[in-house]
């Protein structure tokens, strides 16, 4: 007789522990196959070890997906077999514009010895002092290893040269060396393009003498008007001008302040991504405690970055006013609040950019400042009187209505310029939202006419594309979230 013994045999099964992190200052999301990973909203999830994982990284408008840390990297598609606890990041950089692309060092041109030499250290994995050294050339804004390594952040997408879906040393950053110290032809691409390669000789010296072209200069406006909700102002029949503007141009309709009031710290969040105090009341630039601020400033990265700037305060009359009277609020102008702009050079910093609003005209025609500021005084921003929020939406629409056509006709707003205008804080008055205002962004290269968003924007995202548009780093509440930049056409 046959006996079949049979036996119970246990196996053990292991689950491994993917999580996914997001870094750098662009957005995006990672989502992942099999699985539940969304970052978005979920960033972790567990597998049998083995199991074959597909991660794919898609950056949000304004943003660019610049490469994956941990079992993988490059910029395609992640795949990789588990085999216990995994990590792997994904960087996403904003999307820069308005600087010569491979102007590495920003010196507004592409030199082999910097430009060329940074940018093959940069592919061959140097980074800090042994990337920058030696090879930064005179008159750079970008100078110190912790902006160059920034900026290569932020670019590294444009660096396939060869256009075969990598970015490498040995080919693109070949590449880029030898077309600046002037290769062409076969001089220029023997045995520096890499394994599916998709441009020819000819794209690719069109490709790099793009990158080295230096692109119009852009000219930001900032216009900040004061305590009214968004419901009182759009669609309203007090305001034909603003909503004119809207219907020509782009509109976040989700867009919100600071959370925190009243007036001060939303005009400082503006510029700093943080408000800097409590709030509760509004202080003067010389309050101590809190003022002045040893924070840094949107001012003060400007400056230090070399970029022409002036803040415009209607009615202030003398430079650098630090006392409110009359119609001009001294709250109205953040960058008084800050030591590295108040005080600095004994004081001369604070009047040669805090000027009157009268000044404003002749730099505009003169093209002189590329950042620029511009606070009405408190009966032409709608604040005064606040007891009739009707009659000041129709002053400020007026206001608005003589002085933005000035900038739109202006050579600099027609080379390359845009105007963000917004309110300082919303009331919350008859049921509306206390912190929701228009932001109204104006420009030629406005998506369409009309363009709107409903993405969640705030004070901090105006900051972000400020920041992202002039190649500076990010500053508190702006760090790693979206610029506005989705508005804007290529």
């Amino acid at each position: 007789m046959l006996t079949l013994t049979s036996a119970l045999v246990a196996f053990t099964v292991c689950a491994d522990t993917l999580s996914v992190a997001k870094a750098g200052n662009g957005s995006g999301t990672v989502t992942g196959s099999p699985g539940a990973i969304d970052c978005g909203s979920s960033c972790s999830d567990t597998y049998n070890s083995g199991t074959l994982i597909t991660l794919t990284a898609s950056p949000s408008l304004g943003s660019q997906f610049t490469g994956w840390l941990g079992p993988c990297t490059g910029t395609d598609t992640c795949q990789f077999n588990i085999n216990g606890d995994t990590t792997v990041s994904a960087t996403f950089a904003p999307v820069i514009v308005g600087a010569p692309r491979l102007d590495i060092d920003g010196t507004s041109r592409c030199d082999a010895l910097t430009d060329g030499l940074l940018s093959l250290r940069y592919l061959l994995g140097l980074s800090g002092a042994s990337l920058a050294n030696g090879a930064v050339g005179q008159g750079a804004s970008r100078m110190t290893p912790t902006q160059i390594d920034g900026y290569f952040a932020n670019i590294r997408p444009v660096l396939d040269i060869d256009g075969n879906g990598h970015v490498d040393a040995l080919t693109d950053g070949l590449l880029i060396v030898r077309y600046m110290f002037g290769f062409r032809g076969t001089a220029l691409i023997a045995g520096a393009v890499g394994s599916g390669a998709t441009r020819t000789t000819a794209d690719i010296e069109s490709r790099i003498a793009s990158l080295c072209i230096p692109l119009p200069p852009i000219y930001a406006y900032t216009i900040v008007m004061a305590n009214h909700d968004y419901a009182e102002i759009v669609g309203s029949p007090n305001a034909p001008y603003i909503n004119s503007l809207i219907a020509s141009y782009g509109l976040a309709t989700n867009y919100s302040d600071s959370g925190t009031h009243p007036d001060l710290p939303n005009y400082l969040y503006l510029i700093s991504g943080a408000t800097q105090y409590p709030g509760v009341v509004n202080l003067g630039p010389t309050s101590g405690p809190y003022f002045p601020s040893n924070g840094d400033n949107l001012g003060h990265q400007l400056q230090a970055a070399g970029i022409s700037w002036r803040a415009y305060e209607e009615s202030m009359g003398t430079p650098c006013k630090l006392t409110g009277s009359g119609s001009y609020a001294n709250q109205h102008n953040p960058f008084l609040y800050f030591s590295n702009i108040q005080t600095a050079g004994g004081g001369t910093l604070c009047v040669a950019t805090n000027r009157d609003y009268n000044e404003f005209a002749g730099d505009l025609a003169a093209g002189t400042y590329r950042y620029n500021w511009i606070s009405p005084n408190l009966v032409n921003d709608g604040h005064d009187p606040s007891t009739n929020p009707v009659a000041t939406l129709g002053a400020s629409d007026t206001w608005l209505a003589t002085e933005i056509p000035k900038i739109l006709a202006s050579a600099a707003y027609q080379a390359g310029g845009v105007i963000f205008l917004t309110w300082d804080q919303a009331e919350g008055r008859n049921g509306n939202s206390a912190d929701q205002v228009p932001m109204i962004i104006i420009s030629k290269k406005i998506k369409s006419a009309g363009y709107k968003s409903g993405i969640a924007y705030s004070h901090a995202n105006y900051l972000a594309t400020i920041e992202d548009i002039f190649g500076l780093p990010r500053l508190g509440a702006a760090q790693g979230i979206s610029n506005m930049l989705e508005f804007l056409a290529p």
